[in-house]
């Protein structure tokens, strides 16, 4: 019995042997694996500097889409990453922020580190709420990033792009889920999808079409976003308030500066007295309604310098 116990661990010894000679980047998957568990547990044992940590990521980042640093990062054990007060700005203007982060946790798939594959959890606190998703890399320079993630309690009114677009911006809580493919070097080229369910939510007015600050309550709504080469198009878009229904339709033509992004959005609207009066002067430089009470307005132009009409 004792004989043939050792020579079937000589053979299970024998086939890992070959096993990992034939597929390098296997044994170099385990090694490195190893050692970043390691790695991990002497910083956190020696309290591994956050500035001298902190430099570290943002170099990593670099590659990043957007324009992205952290002022504080920490390590968790095992094998878990976690950011403090990231800013995300524009990549060709690093002085016009879009939003910040107070925390982003990254924890990557060990199995999946082992199999060749480079896979994480990530999980950011941001915009009042809290997104969580599943990054992985495609391609063998990592360029290729594809995302599937979860979104609660998001409000894209507390985001710092708003500054840039004088005319109205969007306040609510929205949850939903996504998943979209993005090269790292160029944005323009990603495709993916984007659903979401939006409720409490006001559409306030900027000071270019009312000095007073006007708004629109809007008690649900839903918006499915569809992205592919280079467009960015509304599959639908439907929001209902007390005093106004809005149905959102059109797409967007990105650009490497989201900046100069060409729009071709049409807005068809429902308004009721109150919510005219709640427009105030800004309802007088909107499209005379058609024989039903329709609205349609058409945005064109860019982000940077819309176009109404």
């Amino acid at each position: 019995m004792t004989n043939i116990t050792t020579s079937d661990d000589g053979a299970g010894q024998g086939r890992m042997g070959r096993l990992l000679l034939s597929r390098p980047w296997l044994w170099r998957s385990i090694l490195y694996t190893v050692l970043f568990l390691c790695a991990t547990s002497v910083f956190i044992i020696t309290r591994f500097p956050e500035e001298v940590l902190a430099s570290i990521v943002n170099q990593a980042l670099e590659k990043a889409p957007m324009e992205m640093q952290a002022h504080r990062a920490e390590l968790t054990f095992p094998l878990g990453l976690t950011l403090f007060d990231l800013s995300v700005d524009e990549k060709a203007d690093p002085e016009n922020r879009i939003m910040s982060i107070s925390s982003l946790r990254v924890k990557p798939y060990i199995l999946a580190a082992i199999s060749g594959n480079r896979k994480a959890w990530v999980e950011a606190n941001s915009l009042g709420g809290a997104i969580e998703g599943v990054v992985a890399t495609d391609g063998l320079d990592g360029d290729e990033l594809e995302v599937e993630l979860d979104f609660n309690h998001i409000d894209p009114g507390k985001g710092e792009w708003w500054g840039r677009f004088p005319w109205f911006k969007a306040e609510g809580i929205f949850e939903g889920q996504g998943a979209i493919k993005i090269n790292r070097n160029d944005w323009t080229t990603a495709q993916g999808r984007l659903e979401s369910r939006i409720k409490e939510a006001k559409l306030i007015l900027g000071k270019s079409l009312n000095s007073k600050g006007g708004y629109i309550d809007i008690s649900e709504g839903e918006i499915e976003l569809k992205l592919e080469k280079g467009n960015l198009s509304v599959v639908k878009g439907a929001f209902s308030g007390p005093h106004a229904s809005l149905v959102l339709s059109g797409a967007v033509t990105m650009a490497k500066n989201p900046q100069f992004s060409m729009m071709n959005i049409i807005i068809t609207m429902k308004l009721s007295e109150t919510a005219k009066q709640a427009l105030g002067t800004a309802a007088y430089f909107l499209p005379q309604p058609d024989s039903s009470g329709k609205i349609v307005m058409k945005i064109g132009g860019t982000f940077r310098s819309p176009i109404m009409r």
